[in-house]
């Protein structure tokens, strides 16, 4: 019975083992790999049982780690998004990170004088605490971190000389604690224990604390970046805004005294003139486009402003509903979600060859007020943002639309069916 139960232990450990690779490949390395909650389940249950069934063959011990290796790279080559040979190569540094941290709770072990509590059988290798507990501890660490790093949309790609120096480390630090460790055996002294223990967490925490010190600052320096792109954008539309205004109010007060002036002309008869001067005048300051009129005077301004971005490239702009009911939201707010929606699918238009279309709907319900824009767009399309439905990436600026949604407790959904991009968001209004 112990044997079944020990068994079933070690099997659940080499699970992790490929758990914790991939994680942190993920989380600390910012490989391109697709995982999500449910993909590192199906990760698992697989290759339980593959374990399973391996245990079943006599001798198949001495071949299990081999087995976790390769399982481990299949899995990375199949998850990979894209550069499939450098995730295999990162997964050498990944692997020496994980064993690293079984090799702290080995030390601790043994200072401790945990290393007592030992099992043997025949059927299974000698279980100790650290053959176990570090495994299901560190994939819940990670798990916890990936959870946190999804939700922050944080990624970063280590470079080349990164990876090297990842590398490097992780495998002199375990040559550092084995040579500690000789000399604690060799000089009956379990000082050297401890200061290899010592010696071995400080690496691991500069290491762990320089890779997230370089994501929180890759973090700051993309948010950044973002804002003072939003903030152009949004300088650039109210410029346009006052622009158009002071030639509008300009030509309203100079529209009146030619008006005078033609009056008297055909007061005193002088009809011919009076053509005349009225064709120079409609030839000189032409009438006025028909502007894009929708409740919101923000979002008249972002639309009337991408008139001429929208005729150059032949997009067709559909207007359907009322937006005066959005009053609750900021100015500046509304500025941000609709300039990045009205951009992300400007974007996708010029992309697309053949049908130019962006659709923007509202509808009113009693206590909703639902926002849907629709555009065409192709697979290729090479701007994507991260959608929270199916992880999949559409539009560099659409992120910050979804955090304006989420910031007044809206909800969204992004669609993409037969060439066809969908955006829709419901606030809840009094």
């Amino acid at each position: 019975m112990m044997d079944l139960i020990f068994t079933i232990l070690i099997i659940l450990v080499n699970v992790s083992a490929v758990l914790n690779v991939l994680l942190i490949l993920k989380v600390f390395f910012g490989a391109t790999i697709r995982l999500s909650q449910r993909i590192l389940f199906l990760v698992a249950g697989i290759f339980l049982a593959i374990n399973s069934i391996l245990v079943l063959i006599p001798g198949s011990d001495d071949y299990t780690g081999i087995v976790v290796f390769l399982y481990m790279l299949l899995t990375i080559n199949i998850l990979s998004a894209s550069h499939r040979i450098k995730n295999s190569i990162l997964a050498v540094p990944a692997a020496l990170m994980y064993v690293q941290w079984g090799t702290i709770f080995m030390v601790i072990e043994r200072l401790f004088g945990w290393d007592k509590f030992v099992y043997h059988s025949e059927k299974v290798m000698e279980v100790t605490p650290a053959t176990i507990i570090p495994d299901v501890l560190l994939v819940v660490i990670l798990f916890v971190l990936f959870k946190k790093v999804e939700k922050e949309e944080v990624t970063l790609q280590l470079s080349t000389r990164e990876c090297i120096l990842v590398t490097i480390v992780c495998i002199v630090c375990p040559i550092i604690v084995e040579y500690l460790n000789y000399l604690e055996v060799y000089m009956e002294n379990p000082l050297y224990g401890l200061f290899s223990l010592i010696c071995m967490v400080s690496i691991d925490i500069a290491l762990i604390y320089a890779l997230v010190h370089r994501k929180k600052m890759e973090l700051y320096k993309q948010r950044a970046n973002q804002y003072k792109d939003q903030f152009q954008t949004e300088y650039d539309y109210f410029k346009d805004y006052r622009e158009n205004n002071s030639q509008t109010i300009r030509f309203r007060h100079d529209w009146n005294n030619h008006m005078v002036v033609i009056k008297e002309l055909l007061d005193k008869g002088e009809y011919e003139r009076a053509c005349e001067y009225f064709s120079n005048l409609t030839a000189e300051n032409p009438v006025p486009q028909k502007s894009y009129l929708t409740g919101n005077e923000i979002v008249d301004v972002i639309l009337n402003s991408k008139r001429h971005v929208l005729e150059e490239n032949g997009i067709q702009l559909n207007l359907n509903g009322n937006l005066s009911e959005l009053d609750f939201m900021k100015d500046v707010d509304c500025c941000i979600l609709f300039s990045n929606i009205i951009d992300n699918a400007i974007e996708a238009n010029i992309v697309e060859r053949e049908e130019r279309y962006i659709t923007l709907t509202v509808k009113r319900t009693k206590s909703l007020l639902c926002i849907e824009v629709r555009n065409p767009f192709e697979d290729n399309d090479r701007h994507r943002v991260k959608d929270k439905t199916n992880g999949e990436h559409h539009g560099i600026g659409l992120q910050n639309a979804i955090d304006i949604i989420k910031k007044y407790s809206g909800e969204y959904s992004i669609e993409k069916r037969e060439h066809i991009f969908t955006i829709r968001c419901c606030f809840t209004i009094e």
